[in-house]
């Protein structure tokens, strides 16, 4: 979003909220799911190219699933919001080098999967279909809004052995909060979004969205938590506290390499593949 236009939508969202605060509660909440799509890059393209490409059907829409390699083990990865598969990229061949077969997947309204607006509830049924059509995994891999899905796909089926939560929000809640600041929605228009947020995920999504909630439930499950101590996205405290509330968890705090950095960085990186390693 380029600061004149959210210029614009924060006196919108301040100031005409007294006045419609239900049109602009639809609008908000709409604006909350509208995924973009970056440019794609050169490098892009040669890494998908390299992968068996397959798309698969969901209730809300098709999406893309790449494989790279044909180990018997098999790692899922999961991007964030903004993000697709070709992102993980610096985790693929280390991981074929490895022995793993590499699942990634596109999530609804990024990449090449269809739509362009997505919610918390669509990423988790894709990620279903997914797991029915390729798992289960050794272990899922997923970046910021995808790492934030996994406690809750583990919730409901047996996805993977292990976990690696990278630069992950905590709860709906926050997110929902932190896009009510970025936008400076009046509390008038918050609550009207709120509302609608319940009609879409349930009433309960704001308890039920919470990683603290649901990760003492998961303690059979091994879980590393990797954040950097200078994300602006997501401040390092989410991972602290994800660490606290999941029983038998590791903590991985690296330095100076912000929010999208932890996907391309050696720091990162190769923990990560010491941790699937481990028996």
């Amino acid at each position: 979003m380029t600061r004149p236009r959210l210029r614009v939508l924060r006196i919108l969202f301040r100031y005409a909220g007294a006045c419609s605060p239900q049109l602009l509660a639809r609008w908000g909440v709409y604006l909350w799911g509208k995924t973009h799509r970056p440019a794609w890059r050169q490098w892009e393209h040669k890494i998908l190219a390299s992968a068996s490409r397959e798309s698969l059907s969901t209730e809300h829409g098709q999406i893309t699933v790449y494989r790279w390699g044909r180990g018997k083990k098999k790692i899922l990865l999961l991007p964030g919001w903004n993000s697709r598969a070709s992102h993980f990229r610096n985790f693929i061949k280390p991981l074929l080098e490895s022995d793993y077969q590499v699942i990634g997947m596109d999530p609804p309204g990024h990449g090449y999967s269809s739509g362009n607006w997505t919610n918390i509830r669509q990423y988790l049924a894709a990620i279903e279909v997914v797991y029915e059509n390729a798992g289960p995994f050794e272990a899922v891999i997923g970046h910021s809004f995808g790492g934030f899905c996994i406690p809750f796909a583990l919730d409901r089926f047996p996805l993977a052995r292990k976990a690696i939560l990278l630069a992950t929000p905590v709860s709906l809640d926050w997110l929902f909060v932190r896009f009510c600041d970025i936008i400076d929605a009046a509390p008038s228009v918050r609550q009207k979004m709120k509302q609608r947020v319940e009609r879409l995920l349930g009433n309960n999504c704001w308890q039920y969205y919470d990683v603290r909630k649901q990760a003492p439930k998961l303690s059979k499950i091994p879980v590393l938590v990797v954040h950097d101590d200078r994300d602006s996205g997501v401040p390092c405290e989410h991972a602290r506290e994800i660490q606290a509330c999941w029983p038998g968890s590791k903590l991985l705090v690296t330095h100076k390499l912000g929010h999208q950095r932890l996907l391309r960085h050696p720091d990162s990186i190769n923990p990560i593949i010491a941790f699937i390693h481990q028996d």
